[in-house]
């Protein structure tokens, strides 16, 4: 797939501004045990959380700097963050969007604080 193709849609969450966080569905299912794989778009000074409800949750930074609250250092593209079981994520954005590649075992969701 040509990244000019992917299309984003506003996630889940109760902020389904079109400034909002954005996710792109790239293969697999989001069903309870389901390997998938997307992407996540978070906009520039998000604060809030990834929720990952499954059994595997994989997150590569591809573009921009996140801070996720476990290590309270900013991960820049190439870092990544991980869980093995149903986790909250908190995540923060600096001045710029981030691109995030996720590989997931079942859902997740998006809030914004």
């Amino acid at each position: 797939m040509n990244a000019a193709d992917v299309n984003w849609v506003s996630d889940n969450s109760d902020t389904a501004a079109k400034d909002g966080p954005k996710v792109a569905f790239l293969w697999g299912g989001t069903e309870a045990g389901q390997l998938n794989g997307s992407y996540i778009k978070l906009p520039a000074h998000f604060s809030g959380s990834i929720h990952s409800r499954g059994t595997q949750f994989g997150a590569v930074v591809i573009k921009g700097q996140l801070t996720h609250a476990a290590t309270d250092e900013p991960l820049a593209p190439g870092s990544y963050f991980s869980s093995k079981e149903a986790t909250l994520h908190q995540v923060q954005t600096n001045e710029s969007e981030v691109v995030l590649y996720v590989r997931a075992n079942g859902k997740y969701d998006i809030a914004v604080e």
